[in-house]
């Protein structure tokens, strides 16, 4: 969730004593001011200063702000949406509510809405949907929708199956510090997909996506490292990245480990 800035430091003193949202937030929000009603949702869906935690109330003034053409509360709502969080879960709605947060220039918003034409949740499975939505986040440096683009030009999925588009929106997606973008610039490299095969450069990207804990990224490493392909052969680092790929729920880096 993002940083709320507008209210807290004027109330902080109110919230510490009465755990309470102050009275004149609540007449703010009530009077059209997008801000105020999107703060007070956050300190419902995180349980800030000392509230517990109450995605239903969140639920209603993200729903307030969401009105109020507030594109990141649009998303959220969408997400409780996605995941019954706080209302009646509804993928239906949430793909109505990802499309509004899209259309208020929230960039995950519109990489959730990709997310559900790609898979065929809430709405009927559709690439192009999918394309033009993760294109619209990845223009606005969403580095996983970068990755998601690379993903269907690689796979073929609604579009003509590129190699090269695939590897360059790995690598936006790499630039922009997404793992997943990063491990597969690696995978491309290693196997000799649309560059010529280098086992070192794979170690490159898979030395960044693992440390920006992508699970699979460590777990490639490793394998790097056991079998000596492109660095040198090293079984305790390759142990060690077996490890760090467990631990960040890779079943086979578990198996790596044992």
């Amino acid at each position: 969730m993002r940083i709320i800035l507008f209210f807290l430091p004027l109330f902080f003193v109110s919230y510490q004593t009465k755990a309470q949202i102050p009275e004149a937030a609540l007449k703010a929000c009530d009077a059209g001011n997008v801000t105020a009603c999107s703060d007070i949702a956050d300190i419902y869906d995180e349980g800030l200063n000392d509230l517990t935690i109450d995605h239903a109330k969140g639920a209603e003034f993200y729903t307030k702000a969401c009105d109020l053409k507030d594109g990141y509360s649009c998303r959220v709502l969408g997400y409780y949406y996605d995941s019954g969080q706080g209302v009646k879960q509804s993928k239906e709605k949430a793909a109505e509510l990802y499309l509004k947060g899209c259309e208020f220039k929230d960039s995950y918003a519109c990489y959730n809405l990709g997310v559900l034409y790609d898979t065929g949740k809430g709405v009927k499975q559709d690439y192009l949907q999918a394309q033009k939505h993760y294109t619209q986040a990845c223009d606005q440096f969403e580095g996983i929708a970068c990755a998601n683009l690379g993903f269907l030009y690689k796979r073929g999925n609604g579009v003509k199956k590129d190699l090269k588009k695939a590897m360059k929106y790995f690598e936006n997606a790499c630039h922009l510090e997404d793992g997943i973008g990063c491990r597969s610039v690696g995978y491309m490299h290693a196997n000799g997909e649309s560059v010529k095969e280098d086992e070192l450069r794979a170690s490159h990207f898979y030395t960044k996506a693992c440390n920006l804990d992508d699970s699979t990224g460590c777990y490639n490493l490793g394998l790097l490292f056991e079998y000596g392909d492109g660095v040198k052969k090293d079984i305790k680092m390759a142990i060690q990245l077996y490890a760090k790929s467990c631990e960040l729920g890779e079943e086979l880096g578990c198996e790596g480990v044992d």
